[in-house]
């Protein structure tokens, strides 16, 4: 990771999503969006579960994201973090062509959560074409490594 990057991991560890802010654009920012997931090494069907692989990388090198938005999705995640207030938040520049960003921690039935362990969700559409969406466990200790990231990238005081 750079000075102008953050990551969130989930609560195991196998999963991450990294931002990297590459130019600034006035009130808004270009950034690299990673999403990157480990698994058990499939090619290895009778292990016993202790080998973990590299399983999928989905990279978006240009998305455009509002500064204020990252900004806000700080303040979010501390608040979270602190009180356990959940949220949605849209990240998208106005003029992003088309993009939209969304992060949350919410309530997700698909996944075993508890207070301290919510479900992180990543949605991205790029116009009609293309739509991914991610989510994995994350606790305090997670998004408390993401806040440090953040703030250092977006110089932000706390």
């Amino acid at each position: 990771m750079t000075e102008r990057s953050w990551s969130i991991s989930s609560n195991r560890g196998w999963e991450s999503f990294e931002c990297e802010l590459l130019n600034d654009h006035g009130d808004d920012l270009l950034c690299r969006l990673t999403l990157n997931g480990e698994y058990l090494d499939r090619s290895q069907p009778e292990s016993n579960g202790d080998l973990v692989v590299p399983d999928f990388k989905v990279s978006l090198p240009q998305t455009l994201l509002s500064r204020q938005s990252l900004r806000g999705l700080y303040m979010d995640l501390f608040r979270w973090r602190e009180m356990g207030e959940l949220f949605s938040r849209d990240l998208q520049a106005a003029g992003s062509g088309g993009q939209m960003l969304r992060l949350s921690i919410e309530d997700n039935p698909r996944f075993i959560q508890s207070a301290g362990k919510r479900v992180f969700t990543i949605q991205y559409v790029s116009g009609l074409a293309m739509a991914i969406t991610s989510s994995f466990l994350v606790d305090q200790s997670c998004v408390g490594l993401a806040l440090d990231e953040l703030a250092r990238s977006l110089e932000v005081e706390h």
